[in-house]
């Protein structure tokens, strides 16, 4: 007998039939013809143009609005010289001008806050030094607050600037020190002015004379 080999032969490969063939459809027309039609009514959409992307652009910084209370106003108000954005725009607040405090040192003055008013009117002259008028606000504020000493400063240098009605106020400060001559020589000064209290200056030279 013919010697068996040690190792099995190796099975024989199955091979998997064929899948029957199928025949496809044919290409139904009508089909196709409502597909073409419906591509035709498409309308192509334009790519959307993008935003600040040129150098010319204007570039957008946001801006937060800064609010201050302003009296009797029942709300509040952009502070002046401050940014706010309402509405998707940026305005810009109008700053203060030397007429702008000067109208807050009238409204103190009115009140009788004389400390407040002494500080709108230095803001205002301040902004404009040359007023002649709004230095001689400043004394009379100061000489109501009690400064005498800064009044007196702020009086005088106003009258040199021409204010006529500072020489009646440095006056009344000669006549509060005692300076009885000093005080007719203002009053008469401001007597020159012509001006609408002059009956009252006049008592208050004759009270001054009579001692």
């Amino acid at each position: 007998e013919p010697a068996q080999s040690a190792h099995p032969p190796p099975p024989t490969a199955q091979v998997a039939p064929a899948a029957p063939e199928v025949d496809e459809p044919p290409p139904d027309p009508g089909r196709n013809a409502i597909i073409e039609a419906a591509e035709a009514t498409l309308t192509p959409v334009a790519e959307p143009e993008p935003i600040n992307t040129g150098d010319d652009d204007p570039i957008l910084t946001p801006v937060i609005p800064t609010e201050i209370a302003s009296p009797g106003s029942g709300g509040s108000s952009i502070a002046p010289g401050v940014s706010s954005n309402q509405g998707g725009s940026t305005i810009q607040a109008r700053a203060s001008t030397a007429q702008d405090h000067a109208a807050a040192g009238d409204e103190a003055a009115a009140r009788g806050d004389w400390a407040t008013a002494v500080i709108a009117y230095g803001k205002a002259v301040g902004m404009d030094q040359n007023n002649p008028l709004l230095r001689q606000k400043l004394g009379i504020a100061q000489y109501r607050a009690g400064d005498t000493r800064s009044a007196r400063d702020s009086l005088s240098q106003a009258s040199r600037q021409g204010a006529s009605g500072a020489a009646k106020w440095l006056g009344h400060i000669a006549r509060d020190q005692g300076d009885a001559p000093g005080a007719i020589g203002y009053y008469q000064t401001y007597l020159n002015s012509n001006p609408s209290d002059a009956s009252e200056i006049q008592q208050q030279i004759t009270q001054l004379q009579q001692g």
